[in-house]
């Protein structure tokens, strides 16, 4: 399943608006990108889990 996407403006270089499409994607998705992109950031998120469980 594809994240949905929205459209962000922004002036560019020239001065000119541009239009770009971007996906739109929750905190949770977000983790799982770090998580995967990451080793440091899933350690760090199982030791806060595990802080939080005890």
């Amino acid at each position: 399943m594809l994240p949905p996407l929205g459209q962000t403006s922004f002036l560019g270089a020239d001065g000119r608006r541009q239009t770009v499409a971007d996906d739109r994607i929750g905190k949770r998705d977000s983790y799982v990108i770090g998580a995967q992109l990451s080793p440091e950031f899933t350690a760090r998120l199982v030791d806060r889990r595990q802080e939080l469980e005890t």
